[in-house]
C-alpha cells in the first residue's frame, strides 16, 4: 500500500490537467470543484485513511486530520509484456492521452495490446484525459465502453482494433 496527501493527489491531477491544457487541443479535464469531490468521496468510503495525517493547511491548531488516500502498491509485474503475451481472453484497454506516470512507471499499452494472444481485443486512446478519467470529463465515454463490452463483447460495433476517442465521443482508427 502507498498513501496520498490531499496535496500530492492534487498535484498530480493538476499535472495531467497541466498537460492537456497546454496541448492547445483541450479544455480543463476537470469541472470545478470535482478535486474537492472526488478527495471527500474517497475520505468518506475508507474510515481508516481519513483519520490519518495532518489536519487541512490553514486550519486551526487541533483540527482533525486530512485523512490520507491509501492506494493499493502498483505492481509491475501484474500487467507487462510477458503476462500480457499469455492472454487468451478478451481485452479492453481504455487509456487517457494525458495519462502520467505512476510511481515513475508507464507501461507502454499499444505493446501489451500487440501482444494479447485473443483476437477479440479493443484499446482506445481518450482525448483531453488523465489517470483520474473516472472523474473528469471523458468519465462518459469510459463508463459507456466499458458497460458495452461488459454486455457485448464489442464497442460503438467492433470486437478488434485501435482507436483515438475525441471529447465527442467519435471513433478514429489508428
Amino acid at each position: 500500500m502507498t498513501v496520498e496527501t490531499r496535496a500530492t493527489f492534487v498535484s498530480g491531477w493538476n499535472a495531467d490537467a497541466m498537460r492537456a491544457l497546454e496541448s492547445g487541443r483541450c479544455d480543463d479535464p476537470r469541472e470545478p470543484g470535482i478535486q474537492d469531490i472526488a478527495w471527500a468521496a474517497t475520505m468518506e468510503n475508507d474510515e481508516l485513511g481519513r483519520t490519518w495525517g495532518p489536519p487541512p493547511a490553514g486550519a486551526p491548531e487541533g483540527s482533525p486530520p486530512e485523512g490520507l488516500m491509501r492506494v493499493r502498491q502498483v505492481v509491475q509485474w501484474g500487467w507487462n509484456p510477458e503476462v500480457a503475451s499469455q492472454l487468451e481472453v478478451p481485452t479492453l484497454i481504455i487509456w487517457g492521452e494525458f495519462d502520467s506516470p505512476l510511481g515513475g512507471f508507464r507501461q507502454d499499452v499499444a505493446e501489451l495490446y500487440d501482444l494479447v494472444r485473443n483476437e477479440n481485443k479493443l484499446r482506445f486512446t481518450v482525448q483531453c484525459a488523465g489517470h483520474t478519467m473516472q472523474w473528469e470529463r471523458q468519465r462518459g465515454i469510459l463508463h459507456q465502453f466499458s458497460k458495452e463490452w461488459i454486455k457485448h463483447g464489442r464497442v460503438g460495433g467492433f470486437d478488434r482494433g485501435e482507436f483515438v476517442v475525441d471529447t465527442e465521443g467519435n471513433l478514429t482508427p489508428m
